[in-house]
């Protein structure tokens, strides 16, 4: 990429040299921190990280994690070109100039923006080369909970090039960022169009078997239809050996008395088992935790929380011998093995997961759905001979974890182009390369 000529010290050692015709100012001198407020009735908008300022979905309880008051009177004020800040959240990149009218927590930041291109303004301060500086200016006991700093605020410098350079910069990345925007965005297609490849040969394997010249009778489930003959048809309750509620316990005595304790948050879903990343530990007493340890092969069915992107009903598969629980929102199923494999059942309630079957068993109440498990369990399940259902298994076992590296792959790439767009922008507005026209 071009350089410019001639570059100085910025001063800042993450920065690093800047072109040497550019200015460096202080916030101080394009914001004014004000606070407008008793107007109710007007759009409520938010700030997040990733999309900057936008209208935030009150019905939404997927993205309705925050408490929202009747009496909005309190909320503040903006107006296109404001600069809004989530004061908590300013370390991580909870800022940005809104191009929508309306009103925002009263512990944001609502600044008056005096500049001459808010657009150049908003990439160069949205951009990984000024996050640091909000971090820097955030204070508090706990990370979470992190204050900026007004004063501090004020003090972060800016570096300005000249508004012709500007402009080339803003209309660079636009045409940058797009390309960028667009390979990203064919990219999530063929990973949506992979997860919807795995649940139609899982759907079929588990409701039809590997033998597509197999006889067939109907099966009695409608959502099924037909199944090969030589397959019984079962209630799933019957065939299982085990069906327990888990337990939260206490917290933690970091001694050898805590017990592993999973919660819905490490469902490797994709992969159907348990993630490791971020283990919680509980203690939990001998008389609750006897029934609930986990075995190797169990499944673990989600029966309460979920959302309106991911309702409540997955299922994954227990991988660790550890001494391990689960959380209460959880029900414990063991399968009696001279009847049906676990992984089988486990592949029969994805398919009912990816069809949404589950959502005909919820008992909805306070914003959180909870699953009738009994009723849910008390579904028919179309059963083949247990080599058959190894034979099932086996070849659904191959099959998605080929699909799942394909997916992994794609996601990889997806996460290198965005960071590369990042650099790119970080690069543009501190003057690393120059996007002038030559």
């Amino acid at each position: 990429m071009k350089q410019y000529k001639e570059y100085k010290d910025s001063g800042i050692a993450w920065i690093g040299a800047i072109p040497s015709h550019w200015q460096v100012k202080r916030l101080r001198e394009f914001i004014e921190i004000y606070s407008d407020k008793e107007y109710p009735s007007e759009t409520l908008l938010s700030v997040a990280r990733d999309k900057g300022v936008l209208v935030r979905d009150i019905d939404s309880k997927e993205e309705n994690h925050n408490f929202i008051p009747s009496d909005l009177s309190g909320y503040k004020r903006i107006k296109q070109g404001d600069f809004v800040i989530n004061k908590m959240k300013a370390w991580q990149g909870s800022y940005a100039v809104s191009e929508y009218q309306g009103i925002v927590s009263p512990a944001y930041y609502t600044c008056k923006l005096r500049c001459s291109n808010k657009e150049f303004f908003n990439l160069a301060i949205r951009s990984k080369a000024y996050i640091p500086f909000f971090t820097q200016y955030s204070k508090g006991i706990r990370v979470g909970q992190w204050d900026l700093s007004p004063i501090g605020l004020k003090d972060i410098p800016f570096f300005l090039p000249p508004e012709a350079e500007q402009e080339a910069i803003v209309k660079y990345l636009d045409k940058k960022t797009e390309q960028i925007n667009q390979y990203i965005r064919l990219q999530e297609q063929q990973i949506q169009g992979l997860q919807e490849l795995k649940q139609s040969i899982i759907a079929r394997a588990v409701t039809r078997g590997l033998d597509p010249k197999a006889p067939l009778r109907p099966s009695g489930i409608a959502w099924i239809g037909a199944i090969p003959s030589h397959w019984q048809v079962e209630r799933i309750k019957p065939l299982l050996e085990k069906i327990e509620s888990g337990v939260w316990g206490n917290e933690a005595k970091e001694n050898e008395t805590d017990t592993i304790c999973f919660r819905v948050a490490d469902f490797n879903y994709d992969k159907g088992n348990l993630s490791f990343k971020s283990l919680t530990y509980r203690n939990i007493p001998d008389n609750q935790l006897q029934t609930k340890l986990l075995k190797q092969g169990d499944l673990l069915l989600e029966k309460s929380g979920g959302g309106e992107l991911s309702p409540v009903g997955r299922v994954v598969r227990v991988n660790t011998d550890k001494k391990a629980t689960c959380s209460n929102f959880i029900q414990i199923l063991r399968t009696k093995k001279s009847k049906v494999d676990s992984s089988f059942l486990y592949y029969f309630f994805f398919t009912l997961y990816s069809k949404r079957i589950n959502t005909l068993y919820f008992n909805q109440t306070t914003g959180i759905q909870n699953l009738k498990v009994s009723d849910y369990l008390s579904q028919s399940i179309p059963l083949p001979p247990e080599a058959e259902q190894e034979a099932i298994v086996k070849y659904l076992d191959k099959k998605t974890e080929q699909i799942n590296l394909l997916i992994s792959k794609t996601e990889a790439s997806i996460a290198l182009m965005k960071e590369f767009k990042q650099s790119l922008i970080a690069d543009a507005v501190t003057g690393r390369i120059n996007v002038q026209p030559a």
